[in-house]
């Protein structure tokens, strides 16, 4: 199967969910899981070697505009011995909205993050890293103002919430990082455990 034909099955999918403001093909949203890994078992069983771009390319075309991607995952995880699940977290404060879908596999993360923030720029993206112990580091991926952007995140967490960090970051290779990941201050955005729907 070849590349095309891979987005061409993608293309099927419906772009906006109910009550989402999406027009025409200029509006998406996030691949759920579900998709996601239909789209991974088809890559995988062509043995189709996809850039990291591909993906990025992705989950812009799924993105949408209208908000942070909704919590569309499934909590699977059914006991604290369980080292593969979904998990959400989201922030709702006055006109700011963050929401955080991950799912995770061992000590890997993976998933969707959104800002949505008062007068300033509104960013959809992937997640991609590991987590540290109770420490989450990853490199996000998002659209902003039509343009794609690098940035490293970190969040604690704390029993049920997820405290997002901050400290000095510098651009290298075009991706904005920590410039001393030990020196962050977990004081930013506080997310609480939220029901995957």
């Amino acid at each position: 199967m070849t590349l095309r034909a891979v987005f061409m099955i993608i293309n099927t999918v419906p772009v906006c969910r109910k009550n989402d403001s999406c027009h025409g093909i200029a509006s998406h949203r996030f691949p759920t899981f579900a998709e996601t890994n239909l789209i991974l078992i088809i890559m995988h069983t062509s043995r189709l070697l996809v850039p990291v771009f591909y993906i990025a390319a992705i989950s812009f075309i799924f993105s949408c505009n209208s908000g942070p991607t909704q919590n569309s995952a499934l909590d699977t995880k059914r006991s604290a011995s369980d080292t593969t699940y979904n998990i959400c977290f989201s922030s709702v404060v006055k006109k700011d909205t963050v929401l955080l879908n991950a799912h995770i596999s061992g000590d890997s993360i993976t998933g969707s993050l959104g800002y949505k923030l008062y007068e300033k720029d509104q960013n959809n993206g992937s997640i991609m890293g590991k987590m540290y112990g109770d420490t989450l580091r990853a490199m996000y991926t998002f659209m902003s103002e039509g343009t794609e952007s690098f940035r490293e995140v970190t969040f604690i967490k704390k029993d049920s919430l997820l405290v997002e960090g901050y400290g000095p970051m510098k651009e290298v290779n075009g991706k904005t990082i920590f410039t001393e990941p030990d020196k962050v201050s977990f004081n930013g955005i506080v997310l609480q455990k939220a029901a995957c729907k």
